[in-house]
């Protein structure tokens, strides 16, 4: 038996890719990855040694056998420049066991001869750009009211997705805007420990998500770090877990607002 195991095509013909000519009974071939070129050594009357190479075929991933004939050898497609295939071949002389049969091919086969995807595995997921699994099946998790919509839109043979409604909200998509802006609390002094700050937000509809940042130790933010929310407007408060501030003391902060 003579073979080509798992060998990359090149841009000609080379005798690691050639079987024949000889006075073979039957040529067992696997195309992978990407169409290629092959010839066929014809043995008129069975004696290979009178014999010439033939037209060139273009073969597509699949699998086939040859029989009467003397030969094939195999390139790359030169429409496909530097896409090389992989082949896998062998052929059989008069007497030697011989293997029957083939299946179409899909996936990718790997110098190690790994495939991939594996088989009744369509989809190779990525995160960028590096490939994370090949699997069957993607599977998005609802998760801490985090809801996706997903649909199966079978007239246009695709799966749609939409963002969740929070993600949506922090992308600025979906209709939803964003405004983000810095400021400072001013302290009253005396015993309060706590202070308020109106913001303009500047946003067309009441914001649904808001977040209020102070920068300095010791200041937090009330439970619910806002009130008062409006159309236009709305209330932020800090207060002090260590000293009261001075008359007049401020605290810078930065908020967040999406609606």
């Amino acid at each position: 038996m003579d073979t080509i195991n798992n060998l990359l095509t090149l841009a000609s013909y080379d005798n690691t890719l050639t079987l024949g000519p000889d006075a073979y009974e039957q040529i067992s071939i696997s195309v992978w990855n990407n169409t290629v070129v092959m010839q066929i050594f014809d043995a008129p009357g069975g004696h290979y040694q009178q014999g010439n190479w033939g037209v060139e075929i273009l073969v597509s991933p699949s699998s086939l056998t040859l029989q009467r004939c003397g030969g094939v050898r195999f390139k790359t497609n030169p429409a496909a420049g530097s896409s090389a295939g992989r082949i896998v071949a062998q052929a059989w002389r008069s007497g030697e066991p011989l293997i029957g049969g083939g299946v179409q091919l899909t996936g990718s086969l790997t110098g190690s001869g790994s495939i991939t995807p594996p088989p009744n595995s369509p989809l190779n997921f990525q995160h960028q750009g590096v490939l994370v699994a090949a699997e069957p099946t993607l599977d998005f998790v609802d998760q801490d009211g985090t809801i996706w919509t997903v649909s199966d839109d079978a007239p246009n043979t695709r799966i749609k997705v939409s963002l969740p409604n929070f993600l949506q909200m922090l992308t600025g998509s979906g209709g939803h805007t964003i405004a983000i802006s810095t400021g400072t609390f001013t302290w009253p002094g005396g015993s309060a420990q706590a202070t308020d700050v109106v913001i303009n937000h500047g946003l067309t509809s009441t914001p649904t998500i808001i977040g209020v940042f102070p920068s300095v130790s010791g200041v937090n933010l009330v439970t619910g770090s806002w009130f008062g929310a409006g159309v236009t407007q709305f209330t932020a408060r800090a207060y002090t877990t260590g000293a009261l501030p001075a008359m007049g003391t401020t605290t810078p902060f930065a908020w967040l607002a999406i609606a």
